[in-house]
């Protein structure tokens, strides 16, 4: 069998590598929350009890997603992906929800916000403290067909990431195909850079 050889390889630097790095990243972020969002829907409900499973599912779908839209470089590229007229709501949702319920909340926090309730005998009933029980805050998740919408505006978001990512990956050979190709193996030779500051997407 027959040795793979090492390939010369040239760091490409600049605005079209920084966007290819941003499009890759951000699709990465958006399969991981679909996935996540098609597990819950799958996922068969849990009755009585609240489902720890099922919340870490949720929490890690929705920080993914919302990662992609925080301030920073990546939200720039993000921002250039329009959201569907008809998923706006949800996506406004879902950063909401990360911002307010699971941005800032931790086990000393969940605490903090806790109430305990000192339960009476029914009225009608003789007059008696029937017992006491602590309600901690709970996580607002939808229903079955909401995560079902919510899965579907990440695929949106991932195609559209994914073919952003291909295409500035097909910008990069392109523009390192129009250099002649001693001075190509020149520069990996001596570690030098490629830099291509074309904007992306155009």
């Amino acid at each position: 069998m027959d040795e793979m050889k090492p390939m010369p390889k040239v760091l490409v630097v600049g605005r079209l590598a920084e966007a290819y790095i941003a499009y890759v990243s951000l699709a990465s972020d958006m399969t991981m929350a679909g996935v996540l969002l098609g597990e819950l829907v799958a996922r068969p409900p849990v009755e009585g009890e609240s489902d720890p499973v099922a919340g870490a599912l949720w929490s890690a779908a929705v920080v993914g997603y919302a990662r992609c839209f925080r301030t920073g470089r990546r939200k720039a590229y993000a921002d250039k992906v329009p959201v569907p007229d008809e998923m706006r709501e949800r996506h406004r949702w879902l950063l909401d929800h990360r911002n307010e319920h699971i941005a800032h909340l931790s086990r000393e926090n969940e605490a903090e916000q806790a109430k305990v309730l000192l339960f009476l005998q029914p009225v009608g009933e003789p007059r008696a403290v029937a017992g006491a029980g602590w309600f901690g805050i709970r996580m607002v998740m939808p229903a079955a067909d909401g995560l079902e919408g919510m899965r579907q505006l990440a695929a949106h978001f991932e195609e559209a990431f994914t073919a952003l990512a291909d295409a500035a990956n097909k910008r990069i050979v392109e523009q390192g195909q129009a250099v002649p190709v001693d001075q190509v193996y020149e520069a990996s030779e001596r570690g030098r850079a490629m830099r291509i500051d074309e904007e992306f997407p155009p």
